[in-house]
């Protein structure tokens, strides 16, 4: 559910002339902070992680993306230590740092231009970014960010996941908002 629109993305955004390195090409797990790690060694100029959510309520659903800093609710401060448990958890990079604001705030910026495009095919959960501690998104200099497509334990969602059509539809929003991002980030 969630490699074949990461797939998708990168094909769409080297047809556009983007660099496009994947932590995996494959179904299997590399530990978060392997992930991050992998991003660092490639100078990467922008951390995508796409990810399914869940919840114990079946009737919760919706996109979310999520960018790097102390949770702004009580079920992002969730899903992040839930997510953070799959392995290993480092500390927090110092961020006393006037560049960092730049890239927070261009991260936040195509944190929104993601969920625009989403909202174009699929509920979001909500309209604006989320913040959390998750690991793949403490590369503070990496602007990165974390997708839920939507909630696999919500039935009517997960029977949309598991769609070819509605994988591609994330694949086309994530590509365009990349474009989008690069034509206004501050350099």
């Amino acid at each position: 559910i969630v490699l074949a629109p990461a797939l998708e993305a990168k094909r769409r955004l080297e047809a556009k002339g983007c660099a496009v390195h994947l932590t995996r090409s494959g179904d299997s797990f590399v530990p978060l902070t392997k992930r991050r790690q992998y991003a660092q060694r490639m100078k990467a100029d922008l951390f995508i992680s796409i990810h399914a959510n869940s919840s114990p309520n079946s009737q919760i659903h919706g996109a979310e993306v999520y960018v790097w800093g102390r949770a702004n609710s009580e079920a992002a401060r969730r899903v992040a230590e839930t997510e953070n448990q799959a392995d290993r958890i480092d500390g927090l990079p110092d961020v006393g740092n006037k560049d960092v604001n730049v890239i927070l705030t261009d991260i936040v910026r195509f944190a929104k231009q993601l969920l625009a495009q989403f909202g174009k095919f699929a509920p979001l959960r909500k309209n604006t970014p989320e913040t959390a501690d998750f690991v793949v998104l403490r590369s503070i200099n990496i602007p990165s960010v974390l997708i839920e497509l939507g909630y696999l334990t919500n039935s009517a969602e997960e029977k949309q996941l598991d769609t070819a059509a509605q994988r591609r539809r994330f694949a086309a929003g994530i590509a365009d908002a990349v474009e989008q991002y690069w034509k206004t980030a501050a350099r």
